[in-house]
């Protein structure tokens, strides 16, 4: 059986698009309130009248064109109305380009202190109410120690440093590093058994590259089934000319001997240009 599939050529395309271009939108023109669309061609396709509109004065409940009084309202408002910006003075702001005072902070009873490390005492609202200097006493009573502190290198039963041995050590050893011992194969969900550090994975079951590119060989055509080698080797593909109802196949039909019979693979088929009395007809059936 022979199946017919329709394509379209340079030609028929040149053919198709020149008809698209006077019905598909290419354009649109504005003229006054008539807007006029067009197609690539330049040949107009619609119009449409846009009519027209009148606006009123706004209101508190609807939008409009703005009145005088309120025009006068907003020119006689300053420029930059109660502006506040960030002031260099500590505790004042800008308004209007304005220095003022917002807020001062409330002085230290315990006066100034120079510099150096302090204990201090704030009251509820968090200010300063006294500062003493911290000597060594305060610093021991946290339980830091007041003499040096030594530590011996790390042993197998205590914490220290390390060792420049064990240091070296570490360093040739790679990021992330393990132990290398394989603990579990397995190939298509079957364990395989492991012997040291080896595993032998059995692919003799499986065909080689060689003996699947040979599978299948092409020895040409016959004019029909009845044509068809007596003794073929299994692998040997033919193509049948003529179709043969009895035995399933149609026209150009090639087939293979898997050993017992001959195996239909696939059959010819025709690919034809689609014609432009072929286009014609489907741009005058969309047409009103």
């Amino acid at each position: 059986m022979t199946t017919t599939t329709k394509v379209l050529s340079v030609e028929n395309l040149k053919y198709y698009h020149s008809l698209a271009e006077g019905v598909f939108a290419g354009s649109i023109e504005i003229a006054g309130q008539t807007i006029t669309l067009k197609s690539a061609k330049g040949t107009p396709l619609g119009t449409i009248s846009i009519p027209q509109q009148r606006f009123d004065v706004a209101s508190g409940t609807a939008n409009g064109l703005m009145s005088s009084a309120h025009y006068t309202k907003l020119e006689g408002i300053s420029e930059h109305a109660t502006k506040v910006e960030n002031s260099t003075t500590n505790g004042n702001v800008k308004i209007d380009g304005v220095e003022t005072p917002v807020y001062a902070h409330p002085t230290s009873a315990a006066g100034a202190l120079g510099a150096g490390l302090y204990k201090i005492t704030t009251d509820a609202t968090g200010h300063v109410i006294a500062g003493t200097k911290v000597v060594k006493g305060d610093i021991t009573a946290l339980g830091i120690p007041a003499q040096d502190t030594t530590y011996t290198v790390a042993t197998g039963a205590k914490n220290g440093l390390m060792s420049s041995a064990h240091f070296t050590k570490l360093e040739n050893i790679s990021a992330g590093a393990q132990v290398n011992v394989i603990e579990k194969v397995s190939v298509d969900g079957k364990p395989l058994v492991i012997t040291a550090k080896g595993v032998n994975i059995d692919l003799s079951n499986f065909a080689t590259k060689d003996q699947i590119t040979s599978a299948i060989k092409y020895m040409g055509s016959v004019e029909n089934y009845a044509a068809l080698p007596k003794s073929p080797q299994q692998g040997h593909m033919y193509n049948v000319k003529a179709a043969d109802q009895s035995h399933g196949i149609g026209a150009g039909t090639n087939v293979v001997w898997d050993g017992t019979t001959w195996d239909p693979m696939s059959e010819m088929f025709v690919i034809e240009a689609v014609s432009n009395t072929e286009i014609d007809a489907i741009f005058s059936s969309k047409q009103p």
